[in-house]
């Protein structure tokens, strides 16, 4: 208590809020007392000053079952989130899932870092570790691990690979900081934030991560895809630059490092949608020459439009494949699309007029529109450089694959090499993206990042990743994998 009453006065932090801290702490429920009529009941008492603006019981119901390790933790986090070093939405969680094992170490030490008044400097030094030189470096860190070696950064890969980060140990802490997890915003780009946990978790597959963060030689850091057409320059913190910090709800909260890529991506489906309705326009506008037929003026104008704005990233007209029930200005087949539907463009201030009432739509621009309505996790694999399967151990996966109980065991038996995601069946009756299984997280439609592991009796466990709650993981059965998931997104590094 003494520690708390002199972090809190630290912090400035009213004596009612220390209270309920306190509270938390010695509530019953954590000290196991069965005096409480109930774990909901007495969560709700004990969380309710934390929760904030996040309202859904359901999504609080993370503590009912925790053993004593996330208990603890839990209550750190609590402290941690009154204090303003990490979102409140950290403490959101589903009863039958648990914190990941590598945020709960980072969280401890950072919680102890904390308590033994450390500064930022030192607590850097403590989350990465300095080696005289790499080999060093390469022998003493975990996979997955980042250390530095005459004020470079490595991540070491595998035993036998590490990758040369481009920015600075100072950086990194900004944008992956100790207490590093994410928390989805009001955008539906599931799809994109489940590729990047993926990739994450991967020893191997976090290099495509930070191969898109590089420093400069003025101190700020530019953030690009390795064969992509967009970037971003933002300062050595890695705040959201201007022009999208203005949209705060429609990003995760959390680590900059996941906003900035978000950002990022957004910019990038956008430039290939722009070139994508030109290209097809110029090969129609070709053929019906060579053909001696009349070139459709409407198209032109869209073509023109394109080509010549000034701001790509916000273009006069999208594409979706959405009937929005306004004016379609072209229709564009599968054929063309290379998709199993058809796409329409629009004019995007006819789609916003059409739905001035939804706030959702009329105030955003066709950017964040196109990263929240036209995504797939697989265009966001190939961003960062990654590919999908062909001709492999895992056999001709080109996309998303139905996941059946013969593909199941082919990716249970799979070598490593691979990321994946799933997406979660819709069920009757249930609206879409709300929650088919509640204890478990599991909401319909929604996308997670998925792991294979094995359980103490080698058995293989499945375990997915929330993007409501990245610092969250949920444990599924064979049967439950079957049960639940409808489709399987499977990613490598480019042969």
């Amino acid at each position: 208590m003494k520690f708390i009453t002199g972090f809190v006065q630290k912090m400035k932090i009213q004596p009612v809020r220390l209270q309920n801290i306190y509270n938390l702490k010695k509530s019953p429920y954590f000290k196991g007392d069965i005096s409480a009529k109930t774990p909901q009941d007495s969560f709700e008492k004990t969380t309710s000053p934390i929760k904030g603006r996040n309202q859904e019981l359901e999504n609080y119901y993370g503590v009912q079952n925790l053993d004593e390790t996330s208990k603890n933790i839990f209550v750190k986090l609590g402290i941690l989130a009154y204090t303003n070093q990490i979102s409140d939405r950290i403490l959101r969680g589903w009863s039958e899932s648990e914190f990941d094992e590598n945020f709960t170490k980072d969280a401890q030490m950072y919680f102890q870092a904390i308590k033994d008044g450390l500064s930022k400097e030192e607590i850097n030094n403590l989350f990465i570790k300095t080696y005289p030189t790499e080999d060093e470096g390469m022998q003493k860190t975990e996979a997955g691990k980042i250390f530095e070696v005459n004020d470079s950064l490595y991540l070491k890969m595998s035993n036998k690979f590490k990758f040369k980060l481009k920015i600075s140990k100072d950086t990194y802490m900004n944008l992956f900081p100790p207490l590093n997890f994410y928390s989805q915003g009001k955008f539906g780009d599931c799809y994109l934030l489940s590729a990047i946990t993926s990739m994450w978790d991967s020893p191997f597959y976090k290099a495509y991560v930070l191969n898109c963060f590089e420093e400069t030689d003025d101190n700020k850091i530019r953030v690009h895809f390795p064969n992509g057409k967009a970037c971003l320059m933002t300062d050595s913190e890695g705040n959201l630059p201007d022009e999208k910090a203005q949209y705060p709800s429609c990003y995760i909260q959390g680590s900059n490092g996941y906003k900035l890529l978000e950002a990022l991506f957004e910019d990038e489906i956008t430039l290939q949608n722009n070139d994508m309705i030109v290209n097809i326009i110029l090969q129609r506008t070709t053929e019906a020459i060579i053909n001696n037929k009349e070139t459709d003026k409407t198209e032109e104008k869209i073509a023109l439009s394109l080509l010549n704005s000034k701001d790509k990233m916000n273009p006069e007209y999208v594409i979706s494949n959405i009937d929005y029930g306004v004016e379609k200005l072209m229709e564009i087949t599968p054929k063309e699309m290379r998709k199993a539907k058809p796409y329409y463009v629009y004019k995007f201030s006819d789609i916003q007029e059409k739905y001035k009432d939804n706030e959702f739509i009329c105030t955003i621009n066709p950017s964040l529109f196109y990263r929240s309505e036209e995504g797939n996790v697989m265009d966001a694999y190939r961003a960062f450089g990654l590919s999908g399967i062909k001709g492999s151990a895992i056999g001709e996966i080109t996309d998303k694959l139905i996941l059946t109980p013969d593909l199941l065991d082919i990716i249970t038996q799979a070598q490593e090499g691979y990321v994946y995601t799933v997406a979660i069946k819709k069920q009757d009756g249930i609206p879409t993206e709300m929650p088919i299984n509640s204890k478990k997280g599991l909401y319909g439609t929604h996308a997670y990042a998925l792991q294979v592991k094995k359980d103490e009796n080698n058995e293989p466990i499945y375990v997915l990743c929330n993007p409501f709650n990245s610092a969250r993981r949920i444990k599924l059965t064979r049967e439950e994998m079957l049960k639940y998931v409808k489709s399987i997104g499977i990613a490598q590094q480019k042969r």
